[in-house]
């Protein structure tokens, strides 16, 4: 399923259905249409519609689209009602191998590929500094400096345009602070190969640590067979192996040279389970019980 995903031109989501069932398509909120009266005594017409939450399209995030960015997929549960897909435990590797994904959500349709996540309504357009998008770089095999050069021209150029903003609302203009265009694209540029690529030992450092976060985010999922949970992980597992063979053999969703802090999992959700019947993974191995961790 892995090398399928990944070698598919576009991957199509039903996200927001809750089985196959579902379809893609939903029937829309209406926009509230308001009519105001202008000084000159003509009317026009105002549209709006709710504000959407995109929370649930990135993970980790440091910086916050809305109130529940952060960690919101550490708590899937929150987006799984709005977006039943995301709480499946097979199409998390399906969507972090797919080069390009469509996303049919009940509001609007969202866009990922590997150069930025967009949606109808904007808000993702100016997102920069996606976890989703920098595991779904690693996993079609972008080098680790241009991805870290990637994220670096995302933020100068976020960062410049948030400048550029300033100035024309002259919030600046009081501090003689001026920043001419050709300039201002000038820094960006200079700050995306300013970086300095990391060494082979911080990529497999950086590269241990991602995969034990990636391994949290996939136990909140719900699989249908307890048996699959190593299984609809492998695709992903061939892929991190691949990119960095520091990592050393791949044990029951564990890696050889971090096996130590590997197996210090521990369950995080409230429910009481025992072990099931049938043989999962060796007991040291968070995939022996389908539950939660960290």
């Amino acid at each position: 399923m892995g090398s399928i995903y990944a070698n598919a031109y576009l991957t199509v989501a039903a996200t927001a259905s809750r089985n196959s069932d579902d379809g893609c398509f939903r029937a829309r909120k209406p926009t509230v249409k308001i009519e105001v009266a202008e000084v000159s005594g003509q009317i026009s017409s105002l549209y709006a519609r709710r504000r959407l939450g995109h929370a649930a399209f990135d993970f980790g995030a440091a910086g916050a689209l809305d109130s529940t960015t952060r960690n919101s997929l550490q708590s899937p549960d929150r987006s799984v009602e709005e977006y039943p897909l995301f709480g499946r435990g097979w199409c998390f590797q399906e969507r972090l191998l797919s080069p390009r994904v469509l996303h049919y959500t009940g509001q609007e349709i969202v866009r990922e590929c590997l150069g930025m996540t967009s949606c109808e309504c904007g808000t993702l357009d100016r997102f920069v500094g996606s976890a989703v998008l920098r595991e779904r770089r690693t996993a079609a095999g972008v080098p680790p400096d241009i991805e870290i050069r990637c994220g670096k021209l995302e933020r100068s150029r976020d960062l410049v345009e948030r400048l550029g903003m300033l100035a024309r609302f002259e919030s600046l203009s009081n501090f003689g602070v001026k920043l001419p265009s050709v300039l201002a694209k000038d820094y960006a540029f200079m700050a995306a190969i300013g970086e300095t690529p990391p060494t082979l030992e911080t990529q497999d450092v950086q590269m241990r640590e991602r995969w034990r976060d990636l391994v949290g985010q996939y136990s909140h999922r719900d699989l249908t067979y307890a048996t699959d949970a190593l299984p609809a992980l492998s695709g992903l597992a061939k892929s991190w192996q691949a990119r960095s063979p520091g990592l050393g053999r791949y044990l029951a969703g564990l890696w050889e040279h971090d096996l130590l802090r590997g197996m210090l999992w521990r369950c995080v959700d409230d429910r009481q389970t025992t072990r099931a019947a049938q043989y999962l993974a060796p007991t040291w191995s968070w995939a022996c019980l389908r539950r939660a961790v960290d």
